[in-house]
């Protein structure tokens, strides 16, 4: 049990049933968040959204639970309103405070704990590997963010032309600087579509607002392209503080602070990891 039990009293049914109106889809909407498989209540659905986007809870006494894992789930659209952003709660400390400002992101399903395959995922593995072959951080700005949104970019065009292609020097471009400030809650929604939609491949150019993007994913099931998040810190509003993308289901590719040099490593195991998908899968 949480320590703290007023999360449920500071959602009262009329607010659900209110909020869950008005919101865009409204009808389908509710049965997302009343009537789905995992059976979580509006309030622990609240929490697990919250535990997505700004890291876990330090006040908690347990372990949040995650929805879903007893199935096998695969990456499908979310609905684009949130039903939370606007929510009139007041919260208790600043990790809800944090969690708030994030609502403006798009609502999380369960997280997918399915394995992801593809043209898109092969050519963010190869992206990848270039930036560590060609060790030139100046190239990319010594960035994590600004590394992973030409990863993601070159996969991303990959995927809808069929030709995986690197910048001359064999690392991934630069992602191209976001017409948005980079801030926490800024819309992802030119980001690629886990459910197989578009994908313009444009990722924010922030780690806090790239961490705000795509579908949640169990860490059992890390693929090759998927963003990898860890560090979210009280002194930092409970923004990541490192992003990288992942190489395979245990490595990652990502900037080493202290050298501003484009290093592998391992995937973290730290409480405080959480992977998002922004590619698509398939053939």
């Amino acid at each position: 049990m949480l320590r703290r039990v007023a999360i449920l009293s500071m959602i009262p049914t009329w607010l659900v049933l209110a909020v869950g109106a008005v919101a865009v889809g409204g009808v389908l909407l509710f049965a997302v968040l009343f009537g789905s498989a995992s059976g979580a209540s509006v309030a622990s659905d609240f929490l697990y959204q919250c535990d997505t986007n700004v890291g876990p809870n330090p006040a908690a006494d347990a372990v949040l639970p995650r929805p879903g894992l007893d199935a096998k789930v695969s990456p499908a659209p979310a609905p684009t309103a949130n039903p939370y952003a606007g929510a009139p709660i007041e919260p208790e400390n600043e990790w809800q405070r944090a969690c708030l400002n994030s609502l403006t992101a798009p609502y999380q399903l369960p997280p997918v704990n399915t394995l992801n395959s593809g043209y898109a995922v092969e050519c963010a593995r190869a992206a990848a590997q270039a930036a560590l072959a060609a060790a030139d951080a100046a190239a990319i700005g010594a960035d994590p963010a600004n590394l992973a949104g030409g990863i993601i970019a070159a996969a991303s065009a990959g995927s809808m032309t069929g030709r995986c292609e690197l910048s001359p020097g064999g690392a991934p471009s630069a992602a191209a600087p976001s017409s948005d400030s980079g801030a926490v809650g800024q819309s992802c929604a030119k980001t690629a579509d886990p459910g197989g939609g578009s994908v313009p491949g444009v990722l924010p150019n922030t780690t806090a607002a790239q961490a705000l993007c795509g579908q949640r994913v169990d860490i059992s099931a890390v693929s090759a392209g998927d963003l990898v998040f860890w560090g979210y810190r009280e002194d930092r509003n409970y923004v990541p503080s490192n992003v990288g993308v992942a190489v395979d289901t245990t490595e990652l590719i990502t900037i080493n602070p202290a050298t501003g040099r484009v290093v592998q490593q391992s995937i973290p195991t730290s409480p405080d990891v959480r992977v998002r998908r922004v590619l698509p899968g398939g053939p």
